[in-house]
């Protein structure tokens, strides 16, 4: 995969997280 992608994978990633502590 290109890089590009890895970073937008791991953003997605990163605010799922961030969204899902926020959330509770």
């Amino acid at each position: 995969p290109e890089p590009g992608t890895a970073m937008l994978f791991g953003l997605g990633l990163a605010g799922l997280v961030v969204g899902g502590r926020k959330r509770e």
